[in-house]
């Protein structure tokens, strides 16, 4: 695991902004990435707005720009467990501020959902042809 921006210790479940290994500051998020982030937002917006037909769909999904990054390598039988993001501030999480998560991979199942059961969960197939 890589942090940009800030650094998760899974130890005590916090963001720090120290590496706790070694006490550096995590490099920081290059801008390419977080106009990539904003870009996907805006076109969430857009696709929020013509589904729910709805003028200010920051209302629904607010507007961000990201600090802080983890990037993850997994080899071709890694996986994620299944998880939920809960440790964002208590301002992100008052916000609503969006999780994105952008994947470079093999074809992959990409769950989410509200609740811990994987019968209730959205699932997304990413294959070679979309990535």
């Amino acid at each position: 695991m890589m942090c940009l921006g800030w650094d998760w210790d899974p130890q005590t479940r916090k963001y720090g902004d120290r590496r706790t290994i070694d006490g550096t500051w995590p490099p920081g998020i290059p801008e390419k990435f977080s106009s990539l982030v904003k870009r996907v937002i805006r076109e969430a917006h857009a696709h929020v707005k013509e589904e729910l037909r709805v003028s200010r769909a920051e209302e629904i999904l607010p507007s961000m720009s990201p600090d802080l990054c983890i990037a993850n390598f997994y080899t071709t039988t890694g996986q994620l467990g299944l998880h939920q993001n809960r440790d964002e501030s208590r301002k992100s999480l008052r916000e609503g501020l969006p999780v994105v998560s952008i994947s470079i991979a093999d074809s992959a199942d990409f769950l989410y959902g509200d609740e811990r059961d994987i019968a209730k969960a959205e699932n997304v197939v990413w294959n070679q042809e979309i990535c």
